[in-house]
């Protein structure tokens, strides 16, 4: 049709061409597209979970709960029947298997820290040196503390190699005396995914006993 006849057919002939209509897409697509922001959802709220301390991590895990429950009955009421079962246990499960993950994974704090070595003036020291680590020159890459009972001060303690790494220098005290290690965590500074931050260093001192028998030490005093 020319411009004239356009004109005389009573029609705009430099108007736009009228556009074809668009889809929304189909249930199924948008079913599919909200399950997955879902699952996106808690994947990146399960990072933060693990990968941040308290406060952080429990509000994190608020906030998921929180959502969830939402999406849970939007589900009962769109769908019905066992739509609200499947959302919930894909999320328990992504979660779940997240936090797994994040606590089983190798790299904690801990495993560094013991993987840094020790320098000793001498590969055997006796608990009363091993007490005064400034005053018999050995190094130690962490705040180090040594409670030993005056007893054992005399005992000998034979290193595996002047430089022992810091779980050697562990094992050695505690196969060859009664003093146990633990590691002083801040609370603020504990994740799951890296564990305690070892921030306040290795103490060694000798358990309570649990009970009445030889050699049966527990919790620290």
């Amino acid at each position: 049709m020319t411009t004239d006849e356009a004109m005389m057919d009573g029609s705009n002939p430099y108007s736009a061409p009228h556009s074809l209509p668009t889809s929304s897409g189909s249930p199924q697509e948008l079913l599919t597209a909200r399950v997955a922001a879902h699952l996106l959802a808690a994947v990146g709220l399960g990072a933060v979970v693990v990968a941040t301390p308290l406060p952080i991590n429990f509000a994190a895990l608020i906030v998921w709960a929180i959502l969830v429950g939402r999406w849970v009955r939007a589900q009962a009421r769109a769908r019905g029947g066992q739509a609200w079962a499947v959302e919930l246990g894909m999320q328990l499960a992504t979660m779940g298997a997240l936090v797994l993950a994040a606590a089983s994974a190798p790299g904690k704090v801990v495993d560094q820290v013991k993987a840094r070595l020790v320098a000793l003036p001498r590969r055997e020291m006796t608990v009363a040196e091993l007490r005064e680590p400034s005053a018999y020159g050995l190094t130690i890459p962490l705040r180090y503390t040594v409670s030993a009972p005056d007893d054992l001060a005399g005992h000998v303690v034979r290193f595996p190699r002047a430089n022992p790494t810091v779980r050697e220098f562990i094992a050695a005290i505690e196969t060859q005396t009664p003093l146990r290690h633990r590691f002083g965590h801040c609370g603020n500074g504990w994740t799951i995914l890296w564990g305690g931050d070892c921030s306040f260093g290795l103490f060694f001192r000798v358990p309570l006993p649990v009970d009445d028998s030889p050699n049966s030490f527990g919790r620290y005093p």
